[in-house]
């Protein structure tokens, strides 16, 4: 392929370099994007055209310039990372199974890349102190030293008038501890490539960990799919620190449902620690079977900020109810998401507050600090924060931190 500019002579660049850099991110579909299939279809490409399309799905365009010697090695390095942070066969478990093939490498990555940076900044023996501290523990005890360690006020939490503030609470309750960094999908603001699929993309991605002795990442998806709602959410972020807690990182989150209730002894104390803290035992001993009904359990999901399903799920694990009437308790639909307003997607936020809501209060907190003493270079912090170089964006963000 040609790449051809107006000041200089056209320069042959590999074929199979574009569609080595274009597949590695395989769920994007980037090949099917029709700057690329005309670029493959007449042999060439202009200079504007690979540095435009290379702005939008968010890849520097000096990448299609290396040899494939250069490129794999750069490839392989972010592979191994990867693998090095998130277990290869959760790749296909962190995800809803209902929205599509698999979760978002991209999004792995991109945290990853901040996670990296973060724990660059800390000082050579810091430890997150939570990680593993649930080991040994039984289900009490585990659920006794969550609140504690955060100091989660259950009451206040409760209180909130809205999922989405009973979330905000306990995010803010974990960062104030600064030893796990909570970050969450966003769809404004340019932070996510907009791909061919992009639909369809990101509602793939559910919760999952980031491992890191130092500092480890929760991703939330949030507003990457209008069904995962505060209530699920919420699930999602204590289900993710008790695997924290307990160092049993191979252990994914799975949709709620009778089938999948196992067997597994670890599985079920993850499962046991989170729905203790977030619907006690004490409150549904005192549920009579014939008091239980769709009245009362949407009753008990805005009591306790949790989800209609995952209250079912609860009830039929500590047998209160039966298979049979579990089903017929089930929405004939998939629960539909209230906590994003219509307007909500049409209001674009200022850039800072898509990039904190991405990164993480800790991770936002350690770039911008690195950005005002001049100790990180503005095109490391550009790919932390924005995921590629942005000079439209940069001079305003670093006016306004």
């Amino acid at each position: 392929m040609r790449l051809k500019s107006e000041r200089l002579d056209a320069v042959e660049l590999d074929n199979e370099v574009f569609k080595k850099l274009l597949n590695f991110y395989p769920e994007e579909k980037l090949m099917e994007h029709e700057v690329f299939k005309n670029a493959f279809n007449v042999s060439s490409i202009t200079y504007n055209e690979l540095k435009s399309i290379s702005e939008k799905i968010h890849l520097p365009w000096q990448m299609f310039l290396l040899d494939m010697d250069n490129l794999k090695r750069e490839l392989e390095n972010i592979e191994k990372n990867r693998l090095d942070k998130f277990p290869k066969e959760l790749l296909q478990i962190h995800k809803r199974k209902s929205a599509g093939e698999v979760t978002s490498k991209r999004i792995i990555d991109r945290q990853i890349r901040t996670q990296s940076f973060v724990v660059s900044q800390l000082p050579e023996n810091f430890v997150c102190d939570f990680s593993g501290s649930l080991k040994g523990k039984d289900m009490q005890n585990c659920v006794n030293h969550i609140i504690s360690y955060f100091d989660i006020d259950l009451n206040y939490f409760r209180s909130r008038e809205s999922g989405e503030k009973a979330k905000e609470y306990l995010i803010q309750q974990i960062h104030l501890k600064g030893n796990i960094n909570i970050s969450q999908g966003v769809r404004k603001n340019g932070i996510l490539p907009e791909v061919k699929n992009t639909s369809t993309l990101y509602k793939n991605t559910s919760g999952f960990v980031v491992k890191d002795k130092k500092i480890p990442f929760i991703f939330l998806p949030s507003e990457l799919n209008p069904n995962e709602n505060h209530f699920r959410q919420i699930y999602t972020l204590m289900y993710l620190i008790v695997i924290i807690g307990m160092e049993e990182y191979s252990h994914a989150i799975e949709n709620y449902s009778i089938q999948k209730i196992r067997d597994d002894k670890k599985f079920k104390l993850i499962n046991d620690v989170v729905s203790e803290i977030l619907l006690p035992t004490s409150i549904t001993n005192s549920l009579g079977f014939n008091s239980i009904d769709r009245d009362m359990v949407n009753k008990l999901k805005d009591e306790y900020k949790i989800s209609y399903t995952a209250i079912l799920f609860v009830l039929r694990i500590r047998k209160k109810i039966d298979k049979e009437y579990y089903e017929s308790l089930k929405l004939p639909e998939r629960e539909i998401s209230v906590f994003i307003e219509i307007k909500k997607w049409f209001n674009q936020p200022h850039i800072i507050t898509s990039v904190r809501k991405f990164c993480g209060d800790v991770a936002f907190e350690k770039v911008n600090n690195a950005i005002k003493n001049n100790s990180i270079y503005p095109n490391q912090a550009q790919m932390i924060i924005f995921g590629r170089f942005r000079k439209d964006k940069w001079s305003d963000y670093r006016s306004k931190i």
